[in-house]
Parts: C-alpha cells; sequence; structure tokens
C-alpha cells in the first residue's frame, strides 16, 4: 500500500512544487490518489506526500495525509490487527471517523506516544507529526518489509519510500558514496543503513527516528531487535509434537492476519515448502478457492511451474500459470534501473516482477512466502554455516584468530580467505555474509580506485540462531524484502510477507536448532507440518529457484550490454575502477571461464549508472 515522501526544511526554500514532485513520481506504489499538505512554520517548512494504493477503507476516508487533532501522518503499509487496537482504543473513550487502520495508528500516538509502536503488528513505514509538541516520527516495521530513504544536509530532510524522490529537488547534487559502492561489490548488495548516495541513509528495521523541530537535533531508537532473541533456547525440554502444534497454531494466525483487506487477495505459489505451507493453510478452512500465481520458463532447466500446479490442484485453487519467454525476461532487464534506484544485482527480480504483472491482472494484494528459509534454516548453504559456527563455537577465541592469521597468510583462494576472515573475527553472525561474499578484500582493492577496509564492529553473539538473526537482518532486509517490495509496488500491487509476523521471527529464533535442522534435513518442522496438507512424495524434489541462464544471455545477444558495461571511456569518466582489471574480468568471462556473478553485478551497476547519472 502506497508511496511516501516530504520534506523538512529549516531553510524554507521548499515548497508544494517540490511536494508534488518528490510525491507524483512515486505514483506507481499508489495509483488510486493522491495527497500532499505543506506546513509553514516558524522553524520551517514540512511536507507531507502520499500516493494511495486503497487496500483497507476504500472510501474519501482513506485518503492522506490524514489529520486528527495534532496529529498529521502519511503511512505505507498494513496494521494486520489494527481491529484490535481500535476496540481497544474505543473503550478507552476514543472515537472514529474512518474505518481505516491510518487513523487508529494516530489514535494510538494520541494514547500511548511513540511506545503505540511496539502494539502494531503489520509491516509499515510511516511519519507522523505533532503540531503541538513540534516533533516528527520516521518509523520503520520490525523486519523492514517496508522501505524508508532519508537525505539530510545542511538544513534540509528529506525522506521518501524510494529514492527516485530525491532526484525531483532541484540542485540537490545527489553525490555516489564511493563506500557503498565497495559494499555492494561485496555484499552483492548496500546494507542498511547505507545508501548510494551520501548524506542519505535507510532508516533499520524495528527503528524509529524521533525529530526535534524547534532544537533541529533527531535521535534514532532501536525498538526491536532480532538478536535480543536469540541468547537461550526456548523449548528445550517441549516434545516435538508439542512444539509442530505451537508452530501451526502461530503460523495460521500469522497467515490469516494478512488476508485482511477490502480487495481480492492472492498468493505466489512456487511449489516450494514455503508457499504451498502458506496456501494449504489458508485454503484448509475456506470454501471458495483462493488464487494462486506462477511464473513459468520454456526451458524446463529452470522451470517449476508443474510442480506448482500439481500443488494448486491438490489443495483446490484457482490457479493461474505464465510461462515466460527469454525475450520477455530480457525485456525486463532496462525497466530494472528505475524499479530498483540503488544498484540490484539479484537476476530474480526478473521473474518476481513478471509474476506481479501477472497477479495485478486478478487482485490487488498478493501473498510472498520469504523468510521461512531464515528463520527455518531452509538454504542449503546454511549447512556449510553450521559446520564453521560449530568449530566457531568451540575453539577458543585465541585459537579461532591465530589459525585465521594463518590461513590469511598462507592462502590464495576466495574459499580460504572467506574461511579465515570467519576465524579472525570469531563471531558466528558474521559467517553467512563472509560466505556470500561477491568480492574479497584482495579483488575490491584491484577493482575500486579508492579501496578502504569497513570499520564494522561484529554483533557479539555466539549461538547458533545468531546465524540466522543475521540473515533475518541483513540478506531478508536488504535483498529479498527490497526485490519483492519494488517488483510489486512497480505494478500497483501489495506483496504482503507472512512468514514475517514478528511472532514468528521472535519464537523461530529462541526453538532449539534440532527443530528446525534434523537428521540432514533442511526445515525440518516446516516439512512436518506441511507434509499434513501435502503429499511428501509431491514436494521432495531439489529445489530450482528462480534462476535464469544469464551466462547465455550475456554471451548471446544481450552482449552489447557487456561491451557498454565495461567500455573503457565510460570507465576513465566514472573514475570509481580501475579499467586493466575490469578488461581481464571481461575476457575471463567471454572465455567461458565462469565469472557469471560478477560480471552480471557490474552490468547491473553501470545500468543504473547510465539511467541517473548517465
Amino acid at each position: 500500500m502506497c508511496g511516501i515522501a516530504g520534506f523538512i526544511d529549516y531553510n524554507n526554500r521548499l515548497g508544494q512544487n517540490a511536494l508534488e514532485a518528490m510525491t507524483d513520481v512515486l505514483a506507481h506504489r499508489g495509483p488510486d490518489a493522491s495527497g500532499y499538505t505543506l506546513y509553514n512554520l516558524k522553524q520551517g517548512h514540512i511536507g507531507l506526500g502520499h500516493r494511495r494504493l486503497s487496500i483497507i477503507d476504500l472510501s474519501e476516508g482513506g485518503r492522506q495525509p490524514l489529520s486528527r487533532t495534532d496529529w498529521h501522518i502519511v503511512f505505507n503499509g498494513e496494521i494486520y490487527n489494527y481491529k484490535i487496537i481500535q476496540k481497544e482504543l474505543l473503550d478507552l473513550g476514543h472515537t472514529f471517523t474512518t474505518t481505516s487502520d491510518t487513523e487508529v495508528i494516530i489514535a494510538a500516538f494520541e494514547e500511548w506516544g511513540v511506545k503505540a509502536i511496539d502494539r502494531f503488528n503489520g509491516m509499515f513505514a510511516f511519519t507522523i507529526y505533532n503540531e503541538k509538541l513540534q516533533k516528527l516520527w520516521l518509523v520503520r516495521d520490525r523486519a523492514g518489509i517496508k522501505p524508508l530513504y532519508v537525505y539530510e544536509k545542511e538544513g534540509l530532510l528529506l525522506f521518501a519510500s524510494e529514492l527516485k524522490a530525491f532526484h525531483q529537488v532541484d540542485d540537490l547534487n545527489l553525490e555516489i558514496d564511493e563506500m557503498a559502492v565497495q559494499l555492494y561489490f561485496q555484499f552483492r548488495r548496500i546494507p542498511t543503513p547505507h545508501c548510494i548516495y551520501k548524506n542519505c541513509y535507510k532508516v533499520s528495521q524495528g527503528t524509529y527516528v524521533e525529530i526535534d523541530l524547534q532544537r533541529k537535533q533527531k535521535e534514532a531508537t532501536t525498538y526491536w531487535n532480532i538478536f535480543d532473541y536469540t541468547d537461550s533456547d526456548l523449548l528445550t525440554d517441549v516434545g516435538e509434537g508439542e512444539i509442530i502444534q505451537a508452530t501451526e497454531s502461530l503460523l495460521t494466525s500469522a497467515f490469516n492476519y494478512r488476508m485482511v483487506a477490502d480487495v481480492p487477495v492472492g498468493i505466489f505459489l512456487s511449489g516450494g515448502y514455503d508457499s504451498s505451507l502458506v496456501t494449504a493453510l489458508l485454503q484448509k478452512n475456506r470454501t471458495n478457492p483462493l488464487k494462486t500465481f506462477t511464473i513459468g520458463f520454456e526451458n524446463p532447466k529452470y522451470d517449476e511451474s508443474t510442480y506448482a500446479q500439481q500443488v494448486a490442484q491438490h489443495l483446490g485453487t484457482d490457479h493461474y500459470t505464465h510461462i515466460c519467454t527469454e525475450a520477455e525476461a530480457k525485456s525486463i532487464i532496462g525497466l530494472l534501473p528505475f524499479i530498483f534506484d540503488e544498484p540490484f544485482g539479484d537476476s530474480s527480480a526478473i521473474p518476481t516482477y513478471l509474476v506481479s504483472k501477472m497477479a495485478r491482472q486478478q487482485v490487488t494484494v498478493a501473498l510472498s512466502a520469504d523468510g521461512g528459509d531464515e528463520q527455518f534454516v531452509g538454504y542449503r548453504r546454511y549447512i556449510k554455516s553450521l559446520k564453521l559456527a560449530a568449530f566457531v563455537q568451540q575453539s577458543p577465541a585465541i585459537f579461532n584468530k591465530s589459525l585465521g592469521y594463518t590461513l590469511k597468510w598462507a592462502g590464495s583462494s576466495g574459499i580460504t580467505n572467506k574461511i579465515s576472515e570467519i576465524l579472525i573475527q570469531n563471531t558466528i553472525p558474521q559467517i553467512p555474509a563472509i560466505q556470500m561474499q561477491l568480492l574479497i578484500p584482495n579483488d575490491l582493492k584491484r577493482l575500486l580506485k579508492q579501496y578502504r577496509p569497513t570499520n564494522h564492529k561484529p554483533v557479539e553473539k555466539r549461538t547458533m540462531n545468531a546465524l540466522f538473526a543475521a540473515e533475518y537482518q541483513h540478506y531478508l532486509q536488504d535483498d529479498i524484502l527490497v526485490k519483492v517490495d519494488r517488483s510489486t509496488m512497480a505494478v500497483g500491487l501489495e506483496g504482503r510477507e507472512p512468514f514475517l509476523d514478528y511472532r514468528i521471527a521472535e519464537w523461530a529464533m529462541q526453538l532449539p536448532l534440532q527443530t528446525k535442522y534434523k537428521d540432514g534435513t533442511l526445515k525440518y518442522l516446516l516439512k512436518k507440518i506441511t507434509h499434513q496438507y501435502l503429499p511428501k512424495s509431491l514436494m521432495d524434489r531439489p529445489k530450482k529457484g528462480f534462476s535464469l541462464p544469464i551466462n547465455k544471455w550475456l554471451r548471446g545477444d544481450l552482449k552489447h550490454l557487456l561491451a557498454e558495461a565495461f567500455n573503457p571511456t565510460l570507465l576513465a569518466q566514472q573514475n570509481l575502477f580501475d579499467s586493466a582489471y575490469l578488461q581481464k574480468r571481461k575476457k575471463r568471462f567471454l572465455m567461458e571461464q565462469d565469472d557469471t556473478d560478477f560480471v552480471w553485478h557490474f552490468i547491473m551497476f553501470q545500468l543504473w549508472y547510465k539511467r541517473w547519472h548517465g
């Protein structure tokens, strides 16, 4: 639901035109209506802008910005438990003039102040302003499902759902942050709170920023942190059957919350365990068939649509499949730089966009099934992660660091360097990120004109669940959720994440590892639940995922993208990269020494650069 944008301008420079331009460039997020409110205060100008995708309360009462007493809000997202909160507020004497969850947010702030956030179960990014207190809050949900960018420099603060809003402000001069470029090529994404531009940042998951307009001061507060739930196992003495029953009950509650809407709702069904379980639990008590959507591919090597069709047939859903041609998939590449704003290298954005586009023809809301892997141990790469974590956990710190430095001195391969870094850091949460590095520091030094060691402090947690908390905080927030939010919103579809109810996260992070990964079986707990609704013979198969023949394309009819991205003249103009090093990587790729991952990420960076700075 929706896109938000606005500003605090202590210099009184920005006005209605800037507010409307920032807001309207987000029309794809909210095609149904727009709203803008400008407050001319003695401290400066405040602008609140909103683009609406009507989901709850389709009447004019759902329009934003919404004002009530001294409070004013622009809100992107949904509060799924808003009716429960509303009843509590009614009992306390509050009255309501709309049926929207947006008004419930304001009333909750009236009653409990910023502590109201603790009561919200949902996905949200909102800006709420109190005229009497002269304070403004920027708030992001616990998982970071909904985006919130901030620019701040010389008395001007901008906020928006997407960076493209900032490009609408005249004379802003957005400068590329070299550290963000470095992080992109190291971790395949730009990790929160970093942003591709200087003076910009992303509000982190589970965080709000409070701004005192009179004092011109701000303070960020983390109101929820996934790592707080990883220090001890929750149910070490409880039987497996009880854990399965309790987990299924919690999942059912969370999934049903995500069905709250005044418009049609569907489900992305890949045929894998997570999306099949979401569909099964939601369909079991419904007489009308749910609408499910699958994207397939002409090439059977990458196609899982037949599996999804079998699951849909077993569960009795109203199923839709779109078989994507190679030409159609390739045509999406040129759209990605506008959709994503920042360099984004996950190629599964292509099928995610296509399935969103298909679903939007039938529904306004679609449930995705992200977060199951991170919370319930689903990725095959976790097997190696857990082995490394067990070694780190069991060995003395001095031994780990000594061995790490020895390997660093003696080793030359990327794998050896990654293992040495894990041992030197001697902490479990960093293991997945280090394993998944696109480029290790030695290669970054060769790629970049300017290289600076990253000075992040490792999270000091040594439990196994801390490994998955790190994935929740980083990979999920900065890759998976970015992909789903931008892909769905690009076509005016609201994507919801039933596995990312914070109650599930808190529960999963405290469960003993053996309930989630047992006897070599990944996602053991979710599989046990799923097999109650779908035959094991139907579900047990190798996972393909959304993969595409990128290497074939780039050596074939998309070879021009390779030539453009690695063009020495462009590289000299950018003054970011070492051209000689890049020509070697390009040559290696063309000689079919597989370097596809790096080449694709580099091309996506260059396409982004061309779209916004070319």
